[in-house]
């Protein structure tokens, strides 16, 4: 009997005391702005994310980039001398657009990304950790 009571009474503590943790990973996009061939990141370029629908959203997005701002629709921040990271970004199409480049240097061209449901980021047909533009300095690195 007192064994029974013991058996008894550790399921109870078990079901008690368990629980079940699920973690979800944030996406991570890690964002730089260079000159071609160069190490050092380029300050104050301003960068606009736009979710282009399809299930893409920016509502959760975070960065501790202190210029990084938030709207129904996209994202934006101005470069700094260390890559800005954004956080948050759920699986959908995205739109990075440079809507100002450093001083003497030019804009960068759109780049169009996809983040699936698993995190993986590609360009066109193409899974991506980099992108680098090299026509005008600016390199887009996707984690």
């Amino acid at each position: 009997e007192l064994l029974f009571v013991h058996f008894v009474k550790s399921i109870v503590e078990m079901l008690i005391y368990s629980h079940i943790l699920v973690e979800d990973t944030l996406t991570e996009v890690s964002i730089s702005k260079k000159e071609v061939g160069k190490t050092d990141e380029l300050s104050d370029a301003v960068i606009t994310i736009t979710a282009n629908g399809d299930g893409a959203d920016v509502s959760n997005a975070t960065s501790t980039n202190d210029t990084f701002t938030k709207t129904e629709t996209s994202v934006s921040f101005t470069s700094k001398d260390a890559q800005t990271i954004i956080k948050g970004l759920v699986s959908g199409t995205y739109t990075l657009h440079e809507d100002t480049a450093p001083v003497g240097y030019s804009t960068a061209t759109d780049i169009t990304f996809q983040i699936d449901e698993n995190g993986v980021v590609t360009v066109g047909e193409n899974v991506v950790t980099n992108i680098l533009v090299e026509d005008n300095g600016f390199y887009f690195d996707l984690i």
